[in-house]
């Protein structure tokens, strides 16, 4: 096994050594359930459902642990805005991202920890780093001292100076140190509080992922991961009051995933540019998402355009459209062995390419490399054997990458109408079209992209349009703009 990962703890790319040999024990921050997701949360999820997915591939046992936020500022401010208990609020938004990641075929983690389900845990860690000099009280709150932590600033490579002098930073008069952050907050007025030793309250933000962490992984484990905006300050938080109370090292692997973009800026609800996953889960096939979220490594920022998602479902089409081809060609016959060395060939190069650090777009050139042989093969007649050995190979990359495969469309549109090239052309040469030859031509377009007829499906697309019909492909097939175009007669 040769699993190199990038860690953003030595900026360097090396070779993966788990704690304990065949075992990886792996935590990523969750979502903070206040509103509905976008494109970035999608991301997230996407790339650690790879990694988890490949490190069982590998013959690992993984503890997953992906935590839900479920109390923090955000959540009580929208509670409030909305006039719901926080409970409530969290609920819902725990349900809508659990549905959504399903519909991405994402896989559940071993567990799914709640913030408010380990308070106590929390309590104990911030009396613990009181008790150690790390942290002090300042009436009802409780924040811990960052000059106190040696080696604060080691993930984001920032210190303490450079911290101090930026527009960022907001003093507050009750801390020893403008970095200094808060472990507990005394509780406001209509705030949800719990009992502690320091009056009534509730945690900060980054003593959660510490507690839920160290209770289900320990106080040292493989692999934490999360959004590239987690770096600073959260994740820096996090390693600075782990390891001031437990002693020992805390995640030995940082991995992070960078960031969706709109035009160049960031994809963010502060900033109001979102695309939110559930509505764009309406109009567009969530295997289509989830292809488009492969199809850049995870380090590179990511631009999202509805131009992008049409691409993302053209290539997935050639997926699909030559597995609907060799399942044909096969028609139920013995599909080759796992081991067979024609299978074996491209495993191994696509496994190559996900050791290099999850490299899920070089990994996807291999699979498209093995669909270019599958259709020259099938051209000359290939033989079944050696058909079966490539269909193997490529629905073992498909579900390593979690890609929910539909060939039942195209099969159907084949069985439906096996076109003719020829009348094809007649009809895209007449200048009107009755509505059932715009049927025709419409099923014969998506006949012609099953078979690899490129040029031919542009061609209809093109003639459609230049008679004021517009070809918009959707969830459950395609829709049809325009049906009363100047091209069309009743």
């Amino acid at each position: 096994m040769s699993l190199k990962i990038y860690n953003t703890l030595t900026r360097e790319k090396g070779l993966f050594t788990p704690l304990e040999p065949g075992k990886v024990k792996m935590y990523v921050c969750g979502v903070t359930v206040y509103d509905s997701c976008h494109m970035g949360h999608a991301r997230a999820a996407v790339v650690f459902d790879v990694i988890y997915r490949f490190l069982k591939a590998l013959g690992f046992e993984v503890n997953y642990v992906r935590n839900f936020t479920d109390i923090d500022d955000k959540i009580i401010k929208r509670s409030h805005e909305l006039e719901l208990d926080y409970k409530t609020l969290t609920q819902k938004y725990i349900e809508e991202y659990s549905e959504e990641m399903g519909m991405l075929n994402i896989l559940k983690p071993t567990s799914q920890p709640l913030a408010t389900g380990h308070i106590q845990e929390m309590i104990e860690m911030i009396d613990g780093l009181i008790k150690k000099n790390y942290a002090y009280q300042v009436g009802g709150d409780v924040y811990f001292e960052v000059t106190k932590f040696l080696s604060y600033g080691k993930l984001s490579r920032r210190t303490l100076e450079e911290m101090r002098s930026g527009f960022r930073i907001n003093p507050d008069e009750k801390k020893n140190h403008p970095e200094d952050f808060a472990l507990w907050k005394a509780a406001k007025p209509e705030e949800p509080f719990w009992e502690s030793p320091w009056g009534k309250g509730r945690p900060g933000w980054h003593i959660e992922c510490s507690a839920m962490s160290v209770k289900h992984l320990g106080a040292s484990f493989d692999i934490h991961g999360g959004g590239s905006d987690l770096i600073f300050p959260h994740h820096e938080n996090e390693i600075a009051q782990s390891e001031a109370s437990t002693g020992r090292s805390f995640a030995r692997y940082w991995i992070h995933n960078e960031m969706i973009m709109i035009d160049k800026t960031k994809m963010s609800k502060s900033l109001g540019n979102v695309f939110i996953l559930r509505e764009l889960l309406k109009t567009h096939p969530a295997r289509v998402i989830r292809f488009f979220l492969l199809s850049k490594h995870y380090r590179t920022p990511m631009d999202f355009s509805f131009e992008s998602l049409n691409e993302a479902r053209q290539a997935l089409e050639r997926i699909e459209s030559t597995i609907s081809r060799v399942e044909e060609k096969l028609k139920g016959q013995v599909k080759a062995s796992k081991e067979s060395p024609g299978v074996e060939k491209w495993v191994s190069l696509f496994r190559e390419a996900m050791e290099d650090d999850f490299n899920t777009p070089k990994a996807l050139g291999v699979l498209f490399r093995v669909l270019a042989q599958i259709n020259q093969s099938l051209d000359r007649g290939a033989e079944v054997k050696s058909t079966s050995e490539d269909y193997q190979a490529i629905t073992m990359m498909v579900d390593l990458l979690g890609l929910k495969i539909d060939t039942g469309r195209f099969q159907k549109i084949c069985s439906e109408i096996p076109f003719e090239e020829g009348r094809v052309n007649e009809l895209l040469a007449q200048s009107l079209l009755k509505q059932e030859e715009v049927e025709y031509l419409v099923k014969a377009r998506e006949n012609a992209r099953h078979q690899k007829l490129w040029k031919l499906a542009d061609e209809i697309r093109l003639g459609l349009r230049e008679r004021g019909l517009e070809i918009q492909d959707e969830k459950d097939g395609v829709k049809i703009i325009g049906s009363q175009g100047p091209g069309i007669k009743g």
